[in-house]
């Protein structure tokens, strides 16, 4: 199970709410294209979701003419009409509220002052932790995107300031050597951009990464038959990283560089 914070418009979808069981959501920025995302959004908590929603509401675009307060519609703010289809009362003050086999937590504070003040996030995190259950808490965050892997590690946090350490099959974006890494350690202030070689087809060679352009990218076999992507043509100094990774250096040109490994 997991909380999440997502774009409104996918709420509409099935799979943005698999395994989610709490929905922290604010309306003190961005505001809601239309009323159908309500909809969703309601339906979800009388299921068992569980919305965590902080705001005062007073901001000036709140009053903007929008669909909120238009054709019948006679709400001074967009979360007052989401909390009218969950039988909260309109202008909800802060609170627990029940709605089919789910709960709405009403926090009447701006999500920018959870950070104005040291300590100022407590309410918040109780909370969550109320809703969501035993919270772990780390320096870090981490994403994987496909093949890519990305960290970033706070200097921050109190509970944990030590380094994140990852162990696999890594090549390292952020390095002007591409340095490959079966282990590496990323340091509270810092991030790391890495690229996960288990996550490819070592059936066939390709190209991991580079700092140039590529052009007329082929591989051929003895037979001189395709049987992939690679560079070609000419040779070019080569640094095998490990039996299957090749490290290539060479002297780039506006005019083009042929490049040929064989092996």
């Amino acid at each position: 199970m997991m909380i999440l914070s997502s774009h409104i418009e996918n709420v509409g979808y099935a799979d943005t709410w698999k395994d989610v069981r709490v929905l922290l959501m604010s309306y003190s920025n961005m505001k809601p294209l239309s009323k159908d995302s309500h909809t969703h959004l309601a339906n979800w908590v009388k299921r068992g979701g569980i919305i965590v929603y902080s705001g005062r509401d007073d901001d000036p675009y709140q009053n903007v003419q929008e669909w909120w307060n238009q054709n019948g519609m006679h709400y001074t703010a967009p979360s007052q009409h989401l909390f009218s289809l969950m039988d909260i009362p309109e202008k909800a003050e802060e609170g627990e509220y029940k709605y089919g086999k789910g709960k709405v937590f009403v926090l009447r504070h701006d999500p920018k002052e959870y950070v104005l003040k040291k300590g100022g996030d407590k309410q918040f995190v109780d909370i969550v932790e109320k809703a969501y259950g035993k919270l772990q808490l780390k320096n870090s965050f981490y994403l994987e995107r496909g093949p890519y892997t990305l960290v970033a590690v706070l200097d921050e946090n109190v509970v944990n300031d030590g380094p994140f350490m990852i162990k696999g099959d890594y090549i390292d974006l952020f390095s002007p050597e591409l340095t490959y890494y079966s282990e590496t350690s990323i340091l509270p202030g810092a991030q790391g951009f890495f690229f996960d070689l288990k996550k490819i087809d070592k059936k066939r060679p390709q190209i991991i990464a580079a700092a140039s352009g590529m052009e007329q990218i082929s591989c051929t076999n003895a037979e001189g038959k395709s049987v992939g992507y690679m560079a070609r043509k000419i040779t070019a100094p080569v640094n095998a990283i490990s039996r299957r990774l090749l490290w290539l250096t060479f002297e780039n040109s506006p005019d083009g560089i042929n490049v040929q490994i064989k092996k």
